[in-house]
């Protein structure tokens, strides 16, 4: 599973911290690509470099709330006794500030720190919101759980399922469970 834009609210403050730095009005419903740049007010704004920058910040990044329903919802799937993995695109050198915002927010769940391929891990279902993971873990043959985004509106394939809110997964969670059941005949690794 995910942490930023799933269960981190990363993008809403981040947009708020680009506003202030370059004199801009960007909302989330303008972040129309995973790698997002503009060039606005004379400045060429980069997505990438902005969260690289803003995850540097350790008061920045420690204090990014957290998506409404997510710890909730984590815990749910736990007590069904669902392996849960928390698996980050996030450089392993921000460890501490991501261990510690899990800690704070969601609680005591394994992190991974991946650069690259999130089929690494030994997972059945992945809950993330970018459109390149996604696609790769479906076209693996395993359950892919979007987390809509503006960024990820024209991922579909037959193995993903789009949600709009942890709602959303708490009502979809027996559909889930019995497709990955009847692929693979145990209780899902999220």
């Amino acid at each position: 599973m995910d942490i930023d834009s799933v269960l981190c609210e990363l993008m809403e403050p981040l947009l708020e911290r680009v506003n202030k730095k370059y004199g801009t009005t960007l909302t989330r419903d303008d972040i129309k690509e995973w790698n997002w740049k503009f060039d606005l007010n004379g400045y060429h704004i980069d997505g990438y470099a902005e969260i690289k920058e803003a995850l540097d910040d350790y008061d920045f990044a420690v204090n990014l709330p957290a998506v409404p329903g997510g710890k909730e919802q984590l815990d749910f799937l736990k007590f069904l006794g669902n392996d849960i993995l928390l698996i980050t695109s996030r450089n392993a050198r921000r460890a501490p500030v991501t261990t510690e915002w899990v800690r704070r927010n969601i609680g005591d769940y394994e992190i991974k720190f991946t650069d690259g391929d999130k089929n690494e891990y030994e997972r059945d279902i992945l809950i993330d919101d970018a459109p390149h993971h996604t696609m790769d873990f479906a076209e693996k043959g395993k359950f892919t759980i979007l987390f809509s985004q503006p960024w990820n509106q024209d991922v579909y394939h037959k193995n993903i399922m789009r949600i709009w809110s942890w709602n959303d997964l708490y009502c979809a969670w027996l559909l889930i469970e019995n497709w990955v059941k009847r692929h693979k005949n145990a209780n899902p690794k999220v």
